[in-house]
């Protein structure tokens, strides 16, 4: 497991530095954004050697709260840690799906529990974490 890569598995923000670079930051209390830093070499090293300069992102889009839930339901199953239950980042609004999908992969062997309050993925949900992560995400 790569520590840089832990902020990304865990949901928290990163600086997208260099062209081209991806980054994700918080927005205040209006949720949350991803980024591109901008492509152009040229503009980049232009934007360091002149203070007069601003850097333009190629583009930036805002994430929804259905979108920030389902990224982190993709990104969570992805690792062998325990996980609660019901995590912090589960709206409200979301609630009922989230418990029907954990019922459904415990069913079928993806999730297991750790212990009353806290279930992880088997080595099975493992090798289908894509299908795992848009099951417990899965609206309706």
């Amino acid at each position: 497991r790569s520590l840089h890569n832990q902020g990304y598995w865990h949901g928290l923000p990163y600086l997208g530095i260099g062209p081209g670079a991806h980054g994700l930051r918080r927005r205040g209390d209006n949720g949350w954004e991803r980024y591109q830093s901008v492509v152009s070499i040229k503009e980049w090293l232009d934007y360091w050697q002149d203070e007069n300069v601003t850097l333009r992102n190629e583009w930036t889009e805002l994430l929804s709260s259905d979108t920030r839930f389902e990224e982190r339901a993709l990104t969570l199953v992805r690792l062998s840690d325990a996980f609660p239950m019901v995590p912090d980042f589960v709206p409200a609004t979301r609630l009922g799906d989230w418990e029907r999908g954990v019922e459904k992969a415990l069913e079928r062997g993806w999730l297991e529990r750790h212990s009353d309050q806290s279930i992880r993925s088997t080595s099975v949900g493992l090798r289908f974490a894509d299908s795992l992560g848009l099951l417990l995400s899965e609206n309706g």
